[in-house]
């Protein structure tokens, strides 16, 4: 994949929506990440020019007590 400076209106949408469905995820599991930053986003090319965002880095991530122990009761 080559760098690129300015993405197209659908291309940000498309990262934009890949990351908030990352951390839906990671909440939905209680963890929170406290490092989102763009050097902790990676990504993954397959074939085709197909790829996905990840998120990496949760040395400062914590998993929130409070949030599960609310859902519990």
């Amino acid at each position: 994949m080559k760098k690129k400076k300015n993405f197209s209106e659908e291309e940000a949408l498309y990262h934009l929506t890949m990351l908030l469905l990352a951390l839906e995820y990671l909440h939905s599991k209680h963890i929170v990440h406290r490092d989102f930053k763009p050097s902790n986003i990676m990504v993954e090319i397959y074939p085709n020019d197909f790829y996905i965002l990840k998120v990496g880095d949760f040395g400062l991530s914590k998993i929130d007590l409070e949030s599960m122990k609310r859902k519990m009761t």
